[in-house]
């Protein structure tokens, strides 16, 4: 009997530190729409790079739509100032040859310069907030 509660105690002294009790920055709710030329922009990863701190990230589904994720469990990205990118990927489940990918990769799978530069800068606030890309 007395094995079985010491086995018990050391699980509750040990349970505590299990968790995801991470301290988090205050985050903002990001979501919003990729378009180019008025179209939606399918299948690329949206990466809101803040000047200090970890970037979020978020992919476009079949109508440009994406939520940004801080991590895995958390929503949204820090508050401040963001450099925005917008990199095409593969849909999953799909495959192309290595020949393919190279010529995506050198045409910058279609999307303006502007999506990867750096040149787009948003602002994300504390709340929730729509934040719409036009590249």
């Amino acid at each position: 009997m007395s094995r079985l509660f010491l086995c018990i105690s050391m699980l509750v002294c040990l349970l505590p530190g299990c968790g995801g009790g991470a301290n988090l920055p205050e985050l903002g709710l990001v979501t919003g729409k990729v378009t180019s030329g008025g179209q939606p922009v399918v299948n690329a990863r949206v990466t809101f790079t803040p000047k200090e701190g970890r970037p979020s990230t978020g992919l476009t589904d079949a109508d440009g739509l994406y939520a940004l994720n801080y991590t895995v469990e958390a929503a949204g990205a820090m508050l401040g100032q963001h450099t925005v990118t917008v990199v095409a990927v593969e849909p999953e489940g799909s495959y192309e040859s290595d020949e393919e990918r190279a010529k995506k990769a050198a045409a910058g799978a279609g999307l303006p310069a502007a999506a990867k530069d750096g040149s787009i800068t948003k602002d994300v606030k504390s709340g929730s907030q729509e934040i719409n890309i036009e590249l």
